[in-house]
């Protein structure tokens, strides 16, 4: 896996992407696959949730988008325990110390069909006793773990917009 800079891709909106023939964009938001909120709080679940992401010089704020499924929570940031007392995760209104992430990104993969790709990405804390940490679904919520069976992700598309010729 690769880190990536979010200066063209996420900081700024949608970016345009060359490759052969294709006309790729790729999209602002990712979805926290596996997750979704509900009445404020982060959940394993099916619904899905989108998230945006901002790069500071601390780290990179993730926070969910606002929709009629997020309802009052759009906004509000991914949050750990930067103290390390307790390894669940949630949402926080405004940015604060567990608030910071690294972000990697695993290669692009051709969706089926043949048009556009999918990338896993992963969020790992970025300070405190659980820095380096990963995120993962556990007993239907999500807390970080040291070493976990199957890590949480979030998963980030790049569309095809060509008629495919």
């Amino acid at each position: 896996m690769f880190r990536i800079g979010f200066v063209c891709f996420l900081g700024c909106g949608a970016a345009t992407l060359a490759a052969g023939h294709e006309d790729l964009v790729r999209s602002e938001v990712v979805s926290f696959e596996g997750a979704s909120v509900v009445s404020g709080e982060v959940r394993a679940g099916d619904g899905g949730s989108g998230w945006k992401f901002r790069q500071t010089p601390r780290g990179v704020l993730i926070y969910l988008v606002g929709s009629e499924r997020s309802g009052a929570w759009g906004g509000w940031y991914l949050n750990y325990d930067h103290r390390g007392k307790d390894r669940r995760v949630g949402l926080v209104p405004e940015p604060g110390p567990g608030c910071y992430w690294t972000w990697s990104e695993g290669a692009r993969k051709k969706n089926v069909g043949g048009f556009g790709y999918t990338i896993p990405c992963t969020a790992r804390p970025a300070n405190g006793p659980l820095r380096g940490w990963s995120l993962t679904l556990d007993g239907g919520k999500p807390v970080l773990a040291r070493e976990p069976a199957t890590e949480a992700r979030f998963i980030a598309s790049i569309d095809d917009l060509s008629d495919g010729k």
